[in-house]
């Protein structure tokens, strides 16, 4: 399990080590669209993930994830769209499986006007990790995520840059204690055609995670 250090200074359980490591990640990844009628189109698509860690005190700890997923488009009105999206992913560390998951993933994109549009979406995912050995009720990551959010799409007049800006809530139902949470999150993108059929992103985002728990690990409430 990977561990996330805030304060260097904070105490921690013995048995967590810090260990620094360089590493190379490669990805891979594609997808298909075909239209069903004029109104309706399916696309599928899937992607790999590999992180390869060159330190030699946690060799043996890649990762490799496999994801997929299949959307349903359909317009209702040209300023109206109805999406559903089905995706899975499962992922392994050392060869262990760590992870698998599945979401489901319902939107609408409104356009009222030709320089803005928006969307409200709703996803619920269901996540499966390793049983834990020791305390299940605490430790148990196994979760439900329901997200509820909004994105609005806004072109730069005279330039191809597009602007979004996007809000979301997300809470979190795990069968441990210790991932009980609630989130808010706000996030802003910039993207733009560049040259010889490259495409520039800038994109930054700020979540705030509150845990509805103390950790059971923390030697006091202070540490959540």
């Amino acid at each position: 399990t990977n561990v996330i250090a805030f304060n260097e200074s904070a105490p921690r359980p013995a048995d967590i080590t810090s260990v620094e490591s360089p590493f190379v990640h490669t990805a891979a990844g594609g997808q298909y669209s075909w239209s069903l009628s004029p109104v309706d189109q399916i696309t599928v698509g899937g992607n790999a993930d590999y992180v390869h860690y060159t330190n030699g005190e946690i060799s043996g700890r890649e990762t490799f994830d496999l994801g997929g997923f299949a959307t349903i488009k359909h317009a209702f009105f040209t300023e109206l769209v109805g999406t559903f999206s089905v995706s899975g992913r499962q992922g392994a560390v050392g060869g262990d499986r760590a992870l698998r998951s599945v979401t489901f993933r319902p939107s609408v994109l409104v356009q009222p006007f030709p320089w803005i549009a928006g969307e409200l979406y709703y996803s619920y995912t269901e996540s499966d990790y390793p049983n834990p050995t020791q305390t299940p009720t605490a430790l148990d990551r196994d979760a439900r995520t329901r997200t509820v959010g909004v994105t609005a799409f806004m072109p730069i007049p005279t330039t191809p840059v597009r602007v979004e800006i996007g809000a979301a809530a997300i809470n979190t139902s795990a069968d441990g204690t210790d991932y009980d949470s609630s989130a808010v999150q706000v996030s802003a993108r910039l993207s733009s055609p560049l040259v010889f059929g490259i495409h520039g992103e800038l994109f930054i985002s700020r979540t705030r995670t509150d845990y509805k728990n103390a950790n059971s690990l923390a030697p006091n409430a202070a540490l959540t």
